[in-house]
């Protein structure tokens, strides 16, 4: 029988935004945005872009992740792309 750690799927958790965000919010960095930039043999691909002192760093990211980040730091929908929503803040 495999041991119960070699069993687990990582799961994601409504406490993973909020580490994240208390994370971006210690080192102070903020988000300026998040895209949903691609659709790609039917897979969705998003890039969270962040804000560190005015330097611009893009990270990749699963959308549910992307989106769900956003919506947590209650970041304002500011337009569709490729008919998906786009959020925008700081």
């Amino acid at each position: 029988m495999p041991s119960p750690s070699r069993s687990r799927k990582f799961r994601r958790t409504a406490y993973d935004d909020d580490l994240i965000k208390t994370l971006l919010l210690g080192l102070g960095t903020g988000i300026r945005k998040v895209v949903v930039s691609e659709l790609k043999d039917d897979t969705f691909y998003a890039v969270i872009w962040l804000d560190k002192e005015g330097e611009l760093i893009s990270v990749d990211s699963r959308p549910s992740d992307a989106l769900a980040l956003a919506l947590r730091l209650g970041l304002p929908h500011i337009r569709r792309r490729f008919g998906v929503k786009e959020f925008q803040g700081l």
